[in-house]
């Protein structure tokens, strides 16, 4: 795949509401299940904006299973309801991969960007942080 730069921007913290899953490598082509889900929940929440949605991958246990959310950007002082979660995006330096794939070459992208994206910024100086990593539609 051919990787576009990474992009080092800085970003605020970002509550999301969203609906979550626990995946491994084998299961994550269910993620899309996810996200139909989330597009055909009632949050019951007045200004939840759905116009850019955001997925975020956390909690990777020892096996390579990881948490997977599909949210939006929660209003201040949103509360989840019955099976929706609440997920914070860390803010400072990220790096962004920005780039236009079709869906089903998301996973490839994502393992481009940790294989030979993530590799190129260590040698940069950069180190991956602590939390969730995260996806943002549109970009």
């Amino acid at each position: 795949m051919n990787l576009p730069a990474p992009e080092i921007v800085e970003r605020r913290p970002t509550r999301l509401i969203a609906l979550a899953d626990r995946f491994t490598p084998a299961t994550r082509a269910r993620i899309p299940e996810l996200w139909q889900r989330l597009f055909a929940h009632d949050f019951g929440i007045e200004g939840l904006d759905r116009s850019v949605a955001y997925g975020a991958s956390f909690s990777v246990g020892a096996d390579g299973s990881f948490r997977y959310a599909a949210g939006f950007e929660a209003p201040e002082g949103a509360e989840p309801g019955a099976g929706a979660c609440i997920v914070t995006l860390a803010g400072g330096p990220h790096a962004r991969f920005r780039d236009r794939v079709p869906m089903a070459a998301i996973p490839a992208f994502f393992d481009a960007a940790f294989r030979e994206g993530l590799a190129q910024l260590a040698k940069q100086g950069w180190r991956q942080g602590e939390g969730a990593v995260f996806e943002r539609y549109p970009p």
